[in-house]
């Protein structure tokens, strides 16, 4: 079994190899009947597979790093020297042959050059799910052109090829794809472990007082003549929730894409929900935010996150009074 941060995944086009510090221990070859031109074909069948595959490798609990080859990463590199950064990525973006929705996209900048890299997020996702289920924990997902030290010439990997990525992978660490969902979900599990050790710990103080209560201190019992008197308060009805027809959700264009506050509305309509605008931001900005009152409802606030998960890499959320009378605000963003 392999220990701590030690095994690498390499996912190609057509396999998925694993790696350890010794070299390499297995090959899964993707079938074109599975996966074709990195698109699922049968899901279903795909993740069934490569879990039994990885079933039979004895690595669950372990770390591991995501590599994705250069046959499934698109790559440019944009001088320091040239100006309208921005709009020359959204216009490579705009190059890459999937759907918008489907493509994740890291940015690294240096003194000399920014480099952008783009992959088919469904099959890259789809592969760290699987082995995610399977108790491997993913600490990053990189490109292998984002390592540019290495010989880009030959992408068949080797073992000390593996060992200087794993030694020295914080190098292409502004090029990793999925930053912010793999830190949630280690936020994720840290809450989690503390919140079971905090039901632990309030579990064995109330079985403290009922065990004090009951055999160590007694009460003294009420004189005869002299009832005890019990104070009944009324109930409190909690106000009902707010239904998601009633959600009203105001969708501002700050991405410089034309179309793209439409396109968010007519996927919120689709969800269910029925007060939908749109408009325009006042500036682009980087990144999509989402302002949500705390009158809306939280079933509501849950499903606007999943929806947009599905559609940017970078989301943020805050908690206040949205502008303007909506319950929900989304300005979209470049990424």
């Amino acid at each position: 079994m392999f220990n701590d941060l030690r095994v690498v995944i390499y996912l190609t086009r057509n396999a998925i190899e694993l790696w350890n510090v010794q070299g390499k221990v297995s090959v899964f070859e993707i079938s074109s009947q599975l996966v074709s031109n990195t698109e699922i074909i049968n899901q279903k069948e795909f993740e069934k597979v490569v879990s039994e595959w990885i079933l039979t490798q004895s690595i669950t609990h372990s770390r591991a790093l995501l590599i994705c080859g250069n046959d499934l990463v698109f790559d440019t590199e944009i001088p320091s020297t040239e100006e309208n950064t921005e709009e020359k990525i959204r216009t490579f973006l705009s190059t890459i042959p999937y759907e918008s929705s489907l493509v994740a996209h890291s940015v690294e900048s240096t003194k000399t050059a920014t480099y952008v890299y783009a992959v088919n997020q469904s099959l890259v996702q789809t592969v760290m799910h699987i082995f995610q289920n399977n108790k491997i924990a993913i600490d990053a997902v990189y490109p292998l052109k984002a390592f540019r030290t290495l010989d880009q010439t030959d992408t068949q990997l080797s073992t000390d090829t593996v060992l200087w990525i794993i030694q020295h992978r914080k190098l292409a660490q502004e090029s990793a794809f999925f930053q912010k969902k793999l830190k949630e979900k280690k936020g994720r599990n840290t809450v989690l472990i503390v919140s079971i050790a905090v039901s632990l710990v309030g579990v064995v103080l109330l079985a403290g007082i009922f065990f004090y209560q009951q055999f160590w201190h007694k009460s003294p019992t009420a004189p005869l003549g002299k009832p005890t008197v019990v104070k009944i308060y009324p109930s409190v009805t909690p106000s009902p929730p707010i239904s998601k027809e009633k959600v009203s959700i105001q969708v501002l264009n700050g991405s410089g894409v034309q179309g793209e506050a439409l396109r968010i509305k007519n996927l919120m309509i689709d969800a269910g929900f029925n007060e939908v605008t749109t408009g325009n931001a006042e500036k682009v900005r980087v990144g999509t935010l989402v302002e949500y009152s705390t009158q809306s409802a939280f079933f509501a606030q849950q499903e606007v996150k999943e929806l947009l998960l599905k559609n940017y890499e970078t989301v943020d959320f805050v908690e206040q009074e949205a502008s303007g009378s909506s319950d929900i605000v989304i300005t979209t963003g470049t990424k």
